[in-house]
């Protein structure tokens, strides 16, 4: 999640709620699955390795690299690391209520191979 801070998530969160209380709608979050960031994916890598990756180290940026097939140049921005039961803890005060968790399998694309062992993405869908 490109958001540094708890207090600016809780922020974002909390207008969401409010918003979407007025048209019924439904909050989607889709991420890179915060337990496999250290493993390389078809669609992007992290400067990560299970050698210095702490699951537990919540708010530590890391860099992420977009991967581009045919030998093209990656995109790179900063991330911050944040357990996934910070994320549906944080909706869940917000007033959101969990309805599904679905972890995405890795594909290949291209010229770039995928991950088999573990799901790079995670999409939450909230009521």
């Amino acid at each position: 999640m490109c958001v540094d801070s708890l207090e600016d998530q809780y922020r974002i969160l909390r207008k969401l709620k409010t918003a979407l209380k007025k048209s019924s709608g439904r909050l989607i979050i889709t991420n890179s699955h915060p337990c496999f960031l250290q493993y390389e994916f078809t669609a992007f890598k992290t400067n990560l390795s299970p050698e210095n990756f702490n699951y537990f180290n919540n708010g530590i940026p890391y860099e992420v690299s977009i991967k581009q097939p045919n030998g093209n140049p990656d995109v790179t921005f900063t991330d911050y690391q944040w357990q996934l039961s910070v994320w549906i803890n944080m909706a869940i005060e917000c007033g959101f209520a969990l309805q599904e968790m679905i972890e995405v399998t890795d594909q290949p694309y291209k010229d770039l191979n995928e991950n088999k062992l573990y799901p790079p993405f995670l999409i939450l869908k909230f009521k």
